[in-house]
């Protein structure tokens, strides 16, 4: 009986499925990695777009009416396209409104990082909400305010458009979002 070997040929033919076969499972984990990370940007620009807008809904259906400015918490702040400041009735520890008292709340981009959303909160003493600056959304390329009224502080309606972006994969990834909240609806 012969006991046989394996020729040049066969033994290059193996290592040329075998290359293909590594070569395909590269590209197809490639083109995995780049979906996913275009899928996780848009996943986040979302995010952040509905944080945006659920913080400012959360004010804006609250508030009185639209101040013309104020400084909070070091900062001024004045209503217009990239900023609104509103004006809410305080709030006792039940729930309860003060009367003539008003805790104010400042909607806009970070002075520091104009990517960053800011809800900068100035609270009357007797109110149970507190100062406080905080930063529910990030990623912001682009906010507008409008008013249903020319004068800001005459409006009864927030228009707010926001548009989130990140760069996956040297792809841009835009999630713009609108509403329109009408002051005072709870």
């Amino acid at each position: 009986m012969r006991v046989r070997g394996v020729t040049t040929i066969e033994l290059a033919v193996s290592m040329a499925v075998g290359a293909m076969v590594f070569t395909i499972l590269g590209a197809i984990f490639i083109a995995q990695g780049r979906y996913f990370a275009i899928e996780d940007a848009i996943a986040e620009t979302q995010y952040n777009a509905f944080q945006i807008l659920d913080s400012a809904g959360l004010y804006a259906l609250s508030a009185s009416g639209i101040i013309g400015g104020r400084e909070i918490n070091g900062t001024t702040y004045a209503s217009g396209t990239s900023t609104v400041v509103l004006a809410l009735p305080s709030i006792d520890a039940a729930g309860t409104l003060l009367v003539n008292t008003y805790d104010y709340v400042a909607l806009g981009t970070a002075a520091d990082d104009p990517t960053r959303f800011v809800v900068d909160i100035d609270a009357d003493p007797a109110s149970d909400r507190v100062d406080a600056t905080r930063y529910p959304g990030a990623l912001v390329d682009r906010l507008i305010f409008r008013y249903n009224a020319v004068d800001p502080t005459e409006a009864t309606a927030i228009e707010l458009y926001v548009r989130t972006r990140k760069d996956a994969r040297g792809q841009a990834i835009l999630t713009p979002l609108g509403k329109i909240y009408y002051l005072g609806s709870i």
